[in-house]
């Protein structure tokens, strides 16, 4: 909204210029306003005279040449600016026109805070017009478009003059509720001027509703929150509206003593002649209160603040003045006076549709013109039955207005429930899809883990068969026909010759030489690993299934567990238990290490421990599987000792004690 401050033409030569570079600048390539014709416009500004018809001429012009414009930001806020300026004129075809191209432009654009500004200015517009219902659509709507946008300053304002109307409707509790949802906003934001505001609405709430001593308080607090760099005439205005207060309680000295504060300004008669206008002529009914006879002076004042207002084409203010007057001149017991004052107070009253002046000369009269006091009566009767039914019709519009925007903000809160219901439901299913297929894929894991142990116990099943089937070869085939060939060979007859005899010794020397290798390649083949060997194997499973199964392995072997002789059936099944252990952490654990510990005791006891860190179980309620099973009957098999300690997110720990005395009595 532009400042009513700013001059007319000097904020309409600033417009043009700013729209003929904005236009040059453009990227559409339209014909560029031509310098002569911009100086046209600068002279035929300084020519102007604020007659409607040039005007209305000069924004035609420029509406041209904004239409021109592509749909951008810029000629969105060029249309703003015309309707602005049109608004300051108070001229309602070229305002609606200009406006209402704004919002559509708004719209188009999909910006919701410049469709906000275009209906605050309908709604500005029509509060100057006194249309209630109407502008409170507008600032309704505007509400909506800056709550969008999560703008809660001008969201807040908008709910004040929501609360300024709902109070000339006469609807203290909505104006109250109103003024209290924009209130707590400017508290946080320490915006001074509209919490002074928010508190005036609420002084005269309170005021209407004679609620004095409570209307006091918040026009006090209203005066405490002025802007201490405030230019404007805040304090003053406060200070009538106290010496109103005042004078409403019957006080008229301290009526008349904050009348006096508000004029000690010396700049008021010029600055702000409206609100000069009103002190003096509320200082001067205040006195006349306190007065028998009222002073001369007291009708200068009274006259002054009425040619004030007349010149300010304020005729409200000028109507009230004649009942001012009116009252003067009771006092001074001048009936016809009295009677002429108050019947024009009356008359410009009802020509403007001001219900509490034309009411409240009706009342002077039938105290001032006994005769005619029955039609006064009549008058007030059926003046008030209007002003009712207007109060009523408006308000029942409003109401209608509130009660659309509350189903409108439910439909809105139930698709943005059924959106956040749909959002939870595709992430439920999301969780659910996303966990069935990592429980496939860890079962496939799981599965392939099994193959692939299956494959390597196969594997070792044909190596050992291998090895006994080249044993056999060797011991039964190769060595049997070296050792018949060594068998015939010394039964050749050769002695005769003493140097064969000594080739054939060392022949045969040899062959028994290879025989002896043979033999122990075949013996070495049907051992079983060494120890050494059986620890590398231990390790060997370790490195194997712990990486590709996500675990991290730490294992240690002392030095003196090398020289242990570990029996063929203590390995195999020391390897079965380490293996099925592995094969259980990998599947059921959840864990990210695994630790397999050796330690040779005093006591001829070798140790074994193995743990991890995953989630445990709860040895008491689980049911012994068969994984458990399996260990428990090898362990009894080689004659050691197990325990199990586990607790739930705590990992497992099983520990194994073997006793080397006993393997003698071990046969398989």
């Amino acid at each position: 909204m532009l400042s009513t401050g700013v001059s007319f033409m000097n904020y309409l030569l600033r417009l043009l210029l700013f729209l003929a570079f904005g236009i040059a600048c453009t990227e559409k390539k339209i014909p560029p306003v031509p310098a002569t014709h911009l100086e046209d416009y600068i002279h035929q500004i300084e020519e102007i005279e604020n007659t409607r018809e040039e005007r209305l001429q000069f924004f035609d012009t420029l509406a041209k040449e904004v239409s021109q414009l592509p749909t951008s930001p810029q000629k969105l806020r060029y249309r703003l600016q015309l309707a602005d300026l049109a608004l300051n004129m108070a001229d309602s075809i070229t305002f609606y026109t200009y406006n209402q191209e704004a919002l559509e432009e708004a719209v188009k654009q999909r910006d919701t805070i410049a469709q906000g500004e275009a209906q605050w200015n309908f709604g500005s517009f029509l509060l100057r017009q006194e249309h209630y219902a109407p502008a409170f659509y507008h600032y309704s709507k505007a509400r909506e478009n800056y709550g969008q946008n999560r703008h809660p300053y001008y969201e807040a304002k908008m709910y004040y003059n929501m609360a300024f109307i709902k109070g000339r409707l006469l609807d203290y509790t909505g104006s109250e509720h109103y003024i209290y949802k924009a209130l707590p906003y400017f508290l946080k934001a320490k915006k001074q001027l509209q919490i002074f505001r928010c508190y005036t609405q609420l002084g005269l709430l309170y005021e209407d509703l004679e609620g004095f001593d409570k209307a006091l308080h918040y026009h006090q607090l209203a005066f405490k929150h002025i802007p201490k760099n405030s230019t404007g005439y805040l304090k003053e205005e406060a200070y009538n509206n106290i010496g109103l207060l005042w004078y409403k309680k019957e006080n008229f000295r301290m009526a008349t003593h904050y009348y006096e504060k508000a004029l000690q300004r010396n700049t008021l008669p010029i600055k702000n002649p409206a609100l000069y206008a009103r002190l003096i002529d509320n200082r001067a009914v205040s006195l006349i209160e306190q007065q028998t006879m009222p002073s001369p002076h007291l009708l200068t004042d009274l006259n002054k603040a009425k040619h004030l207002r007349d010149s300010l084409h304020n005729q409200a203010g000028v109507a009230i003045s004649n009942l001012h007057l009116a009252t003067y001149y009771l006092r001074h017991q001048d009936s016809l006076q009295a009677i002429h004052w108050a019947k024009k107070a009356l008359h410009l009253s009802k020509s403007i549709d001001l219900y509490r002046e034309s009411l409240a000369s009706l009342v002077f009269l039938t105290k001032v013109d006994p005769p005619q006091t029955s039609n006064y009566v009549q008058q007030w009767e059926d003046l008030q039955r209007e002003r009712e039914q207007s109060l009523r019709q408006q308000r029942h519009k409003v109401a209608k207005i509130e009660f659309e925007t509350l189903q409108y903000q439910q439909r809105s809160e139930q698709l943005v429930r059924q959106k956040r219901g749909l959002i939870i439901l595709l992430g439920v299913v999301g969780v659910f899809i996303i966990g069935g297929y990592m429980y496939i894929r860890q079962k496939n894991q799981l599965k392939k883990l099994q193959r692939k142990q299956e494959r390597e116990q196969q594997l070792r099943h044909e190596r050992e068969e291998e090895r006994y089937r080249i044993a056999e070869d060797l011991h039964d085939g190769v060595l049997g026909k070296l050792f018949g060939l060594r068998l015939h060979w010394s039964m050749l007859d050769l002695r005769h010759l003493q140097r064969a005899n000594q080739e054939q010794q060392q022949y045969l020397d040899q062959l028994h030489h290879i025989e002896k290798e043979i033999r122990d390649i075949s013996h070495n083949l049907k051992k079983r690993p060494a120890n050494k060997l059986f620890l590398e194997n231990l390790e060997a499973l370790l490195s194997e299934q712990c990486p590709v199964n996500g675990l991290a392995y730490h294992t240690s072997f002392p030095m003196e567990l090398t020289k242990t002789k570990w029996p063929a059936p203590i390995q195999a099944h020391v390897l079965a238990i380490v293996q099925e252990v592995l094969l259980n952490t990998i599947k059921h654990a959840k864990a990210t290490q695994f630790h397999l510990f050796w330690k040779i005791r005093e006591d001829d006891e070798i140790l074994l421990k193995m743990w991890d860190n995953g989630i445990g179980f709860d040895a008491h309620s689980k049911k012994e599987g068969i994984g458990l099973s399996n260990i428990q009957h090898r362990i009894e098999k080689i004659k050691a000792i197990w325990s199990l300690e586990t607790h739930v997110g705590k990992g497992t720990q099983i520990s194994i004690r073997f006793y080397p005395l006993d393997w003698q009595y071990i046969t398989h």
